[in-house]
């Protein structure tokens, strides 16, 4: 509270301790997006630490549908008692404000996050024979890429692995933000990403 006006933060939490700010679902689907958590690229569900636990996948389209229900009904909820008191949004989508990836694990090789990721690269290259050409590499066909190990795509092209995370994140902060600019076009969207002094996450 600040002179008057309100500053809001909205945390969208991935423990069993606090859950997601979310509209009515049935138990069935919350069992579905609580296992679309990132991945490590031997298949486990990465933990961040003892504090932060796991943490959604961004390239679900489950997860970002009801992430975008989630701000949608809180800030149509808020913007209707305290339209004018409202100083900026502020959006923090984990405990610790770290809607990013592991610096020190590479993530996220989850089914979502990777397919999204082959969907970049044949978007980028159009072509098998462009992609070729941009990584010195022979393959034949996209299926014949795709039949490698997940690590073994990402260490060929691991410039667009990189790319490809970040836009995630821009991708994600974009959805938020339009959200609350559809309930509230003039007040200023504060997007976290990263923290300061946290060495275990990175905008990439």
């Amino acid at each position: 509270y600040e002179g008057g006006e309100i500053a809001v933060e909205i945390r969208l939490f991935y423990t069993d301790e606090t859950g997601f700010f979310l509209p009515p679902m049935t138990d069935e689907e919350l069992s579905v997006i609580l296992r679309l958590a990132k991945e490590n690229a031997v298949g486990e569900i990465y933990a961040y630490d003892d504090v932060r636990s796991s943490f959604l996948c961004l390239s679900s389209d489950k997860n970002l549908r009801y992430m975008e229900d989630a701000i949608l009904a809180f800030a149509s909820h808020v913007y209707d008692r305290y339209s004018e008191s409202i100083l900026s949004w502020q959006i923090k989508l984990s405990e610790l404000g770290e809607v990013a990836f592991s610096s020190t694990v590479d993530l996220d090789y989850s089914q979502p996050s990777f397919e999204a990721f082959l969907g970049y690269i044949k978007n980028k290259y159009n072509t098998i024979k462009k992609f070729n050409t941009a990584y010195k590499t022979s393959y034949k066909t996209w299926e014949q890429l795709e039949s490698e190990k997940k690590t073994k795509i990402t260490d060929i092209c691991e410039y667009d692995w990189k790319i490809f995370k970040q836009d995630t994140l821009v991708s994600v902060q974009k959805i938020a933000s339009d959200v609350f600019k559809a309930v509230a076009p003039n007040v200023p969207v504060i997007f976290r990403v990263g923290t300061v002094g946290d060495s275990m996450s990175a905008v990439f």
